[in-house]
């Protein structure tokens, strides 16, 4: 499929899929596939959202803090996104006890 929208589409289907079923591991990749193809466009950071709600169910505090920063320091970060990854900052860090 040469459509990048379509693309990213498919593989956070195939997330959330893999995600219901609790392969949090795959689930990652296709939200990682995803995110790749969506490069540069502002759709991508609802593909690391969807990282994080997995590294979050994975218990990967450290990881998911560091993907929420880089999520914050995106300009182009719309208001909803922004609200939900500041809400995930706090959450993560509650957990990491900072």
């Amino acid at each position: 499929i040469e459509d990048p929208i379509v693309s990213g589409a498919i593989y956070e289907l195939k997330g959330d899929i893999a995600l219901l079923e609790g392969d949090h591991s795959s689930a990652l990749k296709y939200y990682q596939r995803a995110e790749s193809v969506m490069s540069g466009n502002p759709i991508q950071i609802k593909y690391q959202l969807d990282i994080v709600s997995t590294l979050l169910a994975q218990d990967n505090y450290d990881y998911a803090l560091v993907t929420l920063k880089e999520i914050i320091d995106n300009e182009d970060i719309g208001f909803n996104e922004k609200n939900q990854a500041e809400e995930l900052i706090a959450y993560t860090k509650h957990k990491l006890g900072i």
